[in-house]
């Protein structure tokens, strides 16, 4: 169960919303590392509730849901198996935050 969380968890961080670029300091991304904290925070919050619409929301309109069911393609896809898989298979179930770091490519 967990490496499934840790897949959709994953997955879900490659296509999320939201993450800043500082332009002051190329080699300063405190600013990313900080809105992906933030994504992170909202994503386990929306699951842990059960809150399908909000988690969906974190979703860019053709983000990618990987689940133990297959992939959803768009935040429609996303919503329509969240209904359906969530309250079956993940219902009840709690995230907790636990990033150890935040690595970012080397700039060319």
């Amino acid at each position: 169960m967990k490496a499934i969380l840790l897949a959709v968890l994953s997955v879900f961080l490659l296509n999320c919303v939201g993450v800043a670029q500082d332009t002051t300091d190329p080699n300063d991304n405190s600013a990313d590392a900080e809105a992906i904290m933030h994504v992170v925070k909202d994503f386990i919050e929306a699951w842990n509730r059960d809150d399908v619409n909000s988690f969906v929301a974190l979703f860019m309109p053709d983000g990618e849901l990987v689940t133990p069911k297959g992939a959803s393609k768009t935040q429609q896809e996303i919503e329509h198996v969240l209904i359906e898989e969530h309250p079956e298979i993940f219902f009840a179930t709690n995230l907790s935050e636990t990033v150890d770091s935040i690595g970012f490519p080397e700039p060319y």
